[in-house]
Parts: structure tokens; sequence; C-alpha cells
């Protein structure tokens, strides 16, 4: 299994993905749409604040989409993770670990002090919490979601 960034040829297997992302999710979350995730790819080819990974075996397995910023009180900046997904199928393998870990290696380069990540899918949220606090984070609040 490889890790790489996401290319402009993935966009299908990505919007495959995406919608058993949405059919597992919290009701809320925006339907899937292939344009958006080109688009995506386009971005993070063209800012580097932004980042996509997917993880491959013969297929696309899993993604992992970011971005770094610098918050409004201070110069230090601050990585979040804004998308992970893997197919159940390929759970609880060295998918998860090894799509994490590429983004760590990314909010390093990218200069990022703190790294935010945290569930608002409703997936597998308890075992998603034991996972980042194994790789050193602690729980730090609640987030809540409101459809507009």
């Amino acid at each position: 299994m490889i890790v790489r960034d996401a290319e402009l040829w993935d966009v299908p297997a990505l919007f495959e993905l995406a919608e058993r992302f949405h059919s597992e999710a919290a009701p809320g979350f925006p339907l899937p749409d292939p344009l958006a995730i080109y688009q995506t790819i386009i971005e993070t080819k063209a800012i580097p604040d932004l980042c996509c990974f997917v993880a491959e075996e013969t297929v696309v397995t899993g993604f992992l989409t970011g971005a770094a910023a610098r918050p409004p009180h201070s110069f230090k900046r601050v990585a979040g993770m804004t998308m992970f997904y893997v197919d159940p199928k390929h759970r609880g393998g060295k998918t998860y670990s090894m799509l994490f870990r590429r983004f760590m290696e990314w909010c390093h380069a990218s200069g990022a002090r703190v790294v935010s990540c945290g569930s608002i899918s409703g997936i597998k949220e308890e075992r998603f919490g034991k996972f980042l606090e194994r790789a050193g984070f602690r729980k730090a609040g609640d987030t809540y979601m409101k459809a507009l």
C-alpha cells in the first residue's frame, strides 16, 4: 500500500468513497459532488496550506484532507484535519495509520505548531478518539453542527 497526494484521476474513486462516507455519517452533511472533489485536488496542488492524500492498494481505499493557517490571535500555525475516511473493509489495517502518519508529516512540514483533529461525522467516534489519544492527542472540547 502507498499513501500519496491525490491526483485528478482519483476523482471517480474519491467520489465513490465520499458517497460511502455520506451514507455512514450523521445527517446534515452535504451530498458529495465530483466537481467539488476535482476542485479540492486542484486547490491542494495550488495552495500549500491545503492537503489531500489517498491510500491506494490496487484501488483507493481511503483519503484524508487538511489545512494549515495562522489563527487570528497568534503567529503560530495551526493545522487541522478536515476529512478522514477509510473504506470499512480496510479499517483496522495499515490504511488508517499510514494516512494519518502522512498527514502528521505534512503538518510538520507546513510549520504547524498545533494540530487539531476530531470527528464530526458520527462514524466510529469513540474508536477514532482512542486512536488520537494513542497518537498523543488530548480531548479538547466538543463540536456541534447545524445545517443551514
